[in-house]
């Protein structure tokens, strides 16, 4: 086990000039490897203090706070002949993409690179490099001040760190993944990073809370324009939106608010300060009368998660059969569907994510499991002795009873999907 090194040489870069020069050396690199230094919890928008850069040329650590503008580096995001290397760098990219109009292309991620290789994803930097390259990469703790000034030795150091080893890392990474036959699965994944609608949150999200349900129409029009208030209180004052106003507390207001002062004032969960001081608003937001453009926001808002155990066990059963298949191909089931897809399937009977019908996740789950999917509405559960059972409702399709003949006889638990699964993938 190789020990990093602690003093790596790099360039500070703090005026406009600087960065232009920055731009001017780097133009025709072939690649860049880049992370962030922001802060999420002070502010309403992430407050982007560092930006650590590695490329051939050398290692830089660019200040922007110094900076007015960093459309020069945005430039090199956005510049398809040249790769840009991160690791777990979703958030570095939402943040270049919403903060700076960025257009990221040519992305190779080695943390999602990595998750087509084992099991552990996600993996942090430095046990992935101690894996992969036989590095040792003691970086410690540090708990900094991104935003004081000056920039201390040991803060730009802990950031250059976090970029220097990146090029050989993707380097081993696709030597790996081409000998495992999945480099263009990886390569796949990774231009997810590449498409500005990937960094976009629905604003209307929150409609589709369980707790939503309960509301007239009435409270979910309040419950809209309550989201907005809170949006542009923390917009106008620079927090962040949980300093302006709990959810928890938010939905508690909306449920209240119809009964009047005194119920909002008794309830103990809410601040009576706070109640007192935006009680007219409130009151006003609530009574206001609904328009037209409100109504076409409720109308396209997302339906509220409901489900039922026995739904939910289905596809519990159908998401051990989805990690069976990721786990013979060496592939984490993390990468192959989200905690938010699979709460969709158990909500919307119909819904199967858009990415299991295109790309490296079909060819992996294979023609029967995405009909096993689409069709999952035609089965359902019995348990009897400690052993469960598939049934289908009915005789169903020509597909289905060529499947049941093809396995009748033969019993299935979850133990057989055991079988076959090596402890780990390819060194």
């Amino acid at each position: 086990m190789k020990k990093a090194e602690k003093n790596f040489p790099y360039t500070l870069i703090a005026t406009e000039g600087e960065l232009n020069r920055f731009y001017t050396e780097n133009t025709h690199a072939n690649w860049l490897a880049f992370d962030t230094e922001f802060i999420p919890e002070k502010y309403y928008k992430y407050k982007l203090c560092v930006i650590s850069a590695a490329t051939p040329r050398g290692n830089y650590i660019i200040d922007t706070l110094k900076l007015k503008r960093i459309s020069p580096f945005i430039k090199l995001i956005d510049d398809p002949a040249i790769t840009k290397i991160t690791h777990a760098g979703e958030n570095d990219f939402q943040l270049l993409v919403n903060d700076h109009n960025a257009k990221p292309r040519n992305v190779f991620d080695t943390q999602l690179a990595n998750g087509f290789l084992q099991y552990d994803y996600p993996m942090g930097l430095q046990p992935l490099l101690q894996k992969a390259l036989r590095i040792k990469l003691d970086k410690g703790a540090l708990r900094s001040d991104w935003e004081r000034r000056p920039l201390t030795p040991e803060q730009c150091q802990y950031a250059v760190q976090d970029v220097v080893y990146l090029h050989p890392l993707m380097t081993a990474l696709k030597r790996r993944l081409k000998r495992s036959g999945k480099l263009d699965w990886a390569m796949e994944e990774c231009r997810r990073l590449e498409n500005p609608e990937f960094y976009r949150n629905d604003p209307l999200d929150f409609l589709s809370n369980a707790q939503v349900n309960q509301f007239s129409r009435k409270q979910k029009v309040f419950l809209m324009r309550m989201h907005m208030w809170r949006h542009l209180e923390a917009e106008k004052e620079n927090r962040p939106l949980t300093q302006v106003l709990k959810t928890g507390v938010l939905n508690t207001i909306v449920q209240k608010i119809e009964a009047g002062e005194t119920a909002l004032l008794k309830d103990r969960t809410l601040p009576a300060r706070f109640i007192r001081e935006n009680l007219d608003t409130f009151r006003r937001l609530y009574e206001d009368k609904i328009s037209s453009h409100e109504k076409e926001l409720l109308d396209q808002a997302p339906e509220a998660s409901t489900t039922t155990s026995r739904v939910s066990m289905l596809i519990d059963i159908l998401h051990q059969l989805i990690k069976y298949k990721g786990l013979k191909r060496g592939v984490s089931p993390k990468l192959i569907i989200t905690s938010k897809e699979l709460q969709l399937m158990r909500t919307d009977s119909l819904y199967i994510p858009p990415a299991f019908k295109e790309g490296w996740r079909k060819k992996l789950l294979g023609k029967d499991m995405l009909k096993l999917l689409e069709n999952r509405n035609d089965f359902y559960i019995t348990i009897k002795k400690n052993k469960f059972t598939l049934r289908m409702k009915s005789k169903g399709t020509l597909f289905w009873q060529q499947l049941f003949n093809k396995i009748k006889g033969r019993d299935y638990a979850l133990e057989d999907m055991e079988e076959n699964i090596p402890e780990s993938t390819e060194e």
